[in-house]
Parts: C-alpha cells; structure tokens; sequence
C-alpha cells in the first residue's frame, strides 16, 4: 500500500497542532487600586476588567467609576467558566486578564497581566504615563 506524502505532512501538521479543550473557571481577583493622570488623582473614568487580551474585549467590560477623592477605587472579584486550551503550541505573550482604562477625553491604556495570586490585587495605575511604559505597577498586599 503506497501512501501519499501530502497525507503524512497533513496527518503530521495536525497532530502537532491537535490541542485539548476542557472546561476552565476565569478567576478575576478583586482590584484595589489608585486611578492617576499625570500623578493626579482621577475623578472619574472608565475601568474595564477581563479575561480576554485584546482591546476589543474591553468594549463591553468598561464601566464608569467614580474614585474617592485620592484615586481610590475597588473592582469586586469575578469567577465565570470559559472554554481552555492546551495545545503543543505555546502561547507566549498572551495576558492572564487585563484592565482598561479610559478617560473621559477617550484616551485608553491596557494593563496586561498573568498575576494569578490569591484574593485581593494591589495596583496603582496612571493613564497619563507614556505608551512605552506599563500603566499600572504593583503595590505590597496588604
């Protein structure tokens, strides 16, 4: 029996890009952060918050917030199941979830990150920093 080469390359193609799907839980911790613009704090805003690493993703995620007075603000915790991936290709680059911030000017900037420690994240944010450079750093937990 003679097989053809077009058939092992595509039979080989396919298992090295086969991956496994299974049911994943999508765990958002709860945010405290300080909201600033330039170093100022903010007044109000738009926050998004998600699971997906595009900045299409944050169109349905913003959400007006009012800070206290400092910057301050909380976004609760969020759990909901979503579909996972496992496949032999790695997935290098990709953000465990993202904020989104967008000023009331429009001006929007991205905080990506795959911080997967437990209960309560410590941030704070300034939407006024350069594009080149984070928009958020880590503060010590509490």
């Amino acid at each position: 029996m003679e097989v053809d080469r077009t058939t092992i390359l595509g039979a080989a193609l396919l298992s090295l890009t086969a991956g496994c799907v299974f049911p994943q839980r999508h765990r958002l911790p709860e945010i405290h952060g300080r909201l600033l613009d330039g170093g100022v704090p903010v007044g109000r805003a738009k926050v998004g918050y998600c699971w997906g690493w595009s900045k299409e993703t944050c169109n349905d995620a913003l959400q007006e917030i009012a800070p206290a007075a400092a910057g301050l603000f909380i976004l609760p915790q969020q759990s909901k199941w979503g579909v996972g991936f496992i496949t032999p290709i790695p997935d290098y680059g990709r953000a465990g979830w993202q904020l989104c911030f967008e000023s009331l000017d429009g001006r929007r900037r991205y905080f990506r990150t795959w911080w997967e420690g437990g209960g309560v994240a410590n941030l704070t944010c300034d939407i006024g920093l350069a594009e080149t450079v984070d928009a958020c750093s880590w503060l010590p937990s509490d």
